[in-house]
């Protein structure tokens, strides 16, 4: 086989000999068959059948070998990201293979010809970027914009490496773009990445910063994911943004209350999902959520599109949902008070209620 595995590589059914030439190839010092793939990674990345090669290259090759596969793809991140197939070996390598300095240089890759020069000294998060090169900035911005509307449009939202870049811009960009970005074609891939910690921060911004036509096309595209989006620690809190920002509490009964009624049973017993009541009950209360959650949530404060006095929406989030709540626990009651964390939603949801029920 030696020799001749460049001829065998594009090939559905012997690219699987490939992949099993590498994985018993695992012990060895010297793979010859990652000797001979790496001058074509990136074209095999770009393959319907190759990418899978690559991936198999990834795992089954040394740190030496690794470093190698990775040099032979720096140059190419940022085209590669807007290829269908290439783009998931590219996340691959970002989130499972790359040191934090090869993170920095994959994304640096996306700042623009003009740091191009300096991606040593680049890092992975814009906003230090711009603390060592402010001159850059608009420029970087630029770029960033770019390749977010490119991702939208091509549908590539999924992937963690193209939430890092979009994240970028979205907490970086200026409110109108932001608006802009948030357009159908976002809104029906928004539910698909909530669940991600960059997804997270994106689905946030997309709510407080886009116009009420828009947030109600979200918080319709959210209906039948809401028990899901309860029970992740990431997306539980795009729906306690969502609380704070949406003006017609009506169609947020409709839509979410509802939906986390239905799954109570479900929801109190997830500590992401006692977060989502906790903070219809009793939002941003310091002894229930730490600090960073609580800055993390008044990002959408001084939004331009809310109108509704916060008093007033929170209070008519609390009548939507506090009934039901206290008659769930009233149901269940023995059960609560078996586990401390149910007990302690229980005290809230005394404490808060404004059901008749339990006066």
């Amino acid at each position: 086989m030696e020799g001749k595995v460049e001829s065998l590589m594009f090939k559905h059914d012997l690219a699987r000999v490939v992949q099993l030439l590498l994985r018993l190839g695992k012990t060895k010092k010297e793979n010859f068959v990652i000797q001979e793939l790496l001058p074509h990674v990136v074209d095999l990345s770009k393959s319907k059948y190759g990418k899978f090669t690559v991936n198999c290259m990834l795992k089954n090759s040394t740190s030496d070998q690794r470093n190698l596969i990775f040099k032979s793809f720096t140059g190419h991140f940022k085209k590669l990201s807007l290829h269908a197939e290439a783009v998931s070996v590219i996340d691959t390598i970002y989130n499972d293979y790359a040191t934090s300095k090869q993170r920095a240089q994959i994304i640096s890759e996306f700042y623009g010809k003009d740091l191009l020069l300096y991606r040593d000294l680049c890092t992975e998060h814009a906003a230090q970027v711009f603390e060592k090169f402010p001159e850059k900035k608009e420029k970087v911005l630029e770029e960033l914009l770019n390749h977010t509307q490119v991702f939208i449009e091509k549908g590539l939202t999924g992937y963690i490496i193209v939430q890092h870049i979009m994240l970028q811009y979205f907490v970086h960009g200026s409110e109108e773009t932001i608006q802009e970005l948030v357009s159908d074609k976002m809104i029906e891939q928004l539910v698909n990445f909530v669940h991600t910690k960059e997804g997270s921060r994106i689905a946030m911004r997309a709510l407080w910063f886009s116009k009420a036509k828009e947030r109600k096309l979200i918080i319709k595209s959210f209906k039948g994911h809401v028990k899901d989006m309860c029970l992740n620690e990431n997306s539980c809190f795009v729906l306690c943004a969502l609380f704070d920002c949406v003006d017609d509490t009506v169609l947020v009964k409709k839509a979410i209350i509802s939906e986390i009624l239905e799954n109570l049973d479900t929801i109190t017993m997830s500590q992401s999902g006692r977060s989502v009541l906790n903070y219809l009950l009793a939002p941003r209360m310091k002894k229930i959520f730490p600090p960073s959650v609580i800055d993390m949530l008044k990002g959408g404060d001084n939004n331009p599109v809310s109108k509704k006095d916060p008093n007033v929406r929170r209070k008519e989030l609390l009548t939507h949902v506090s009934p039901g709540i206290v008659q769930n626990f009233a149901e269940n009651i023995e059960g609560m008070l078996l586990e401390n964390t149910r007990t302690l939603l229980l005290g809230t949801a005394i404490n808060t209620s404004t059901a008749t029920q339990h006066r």
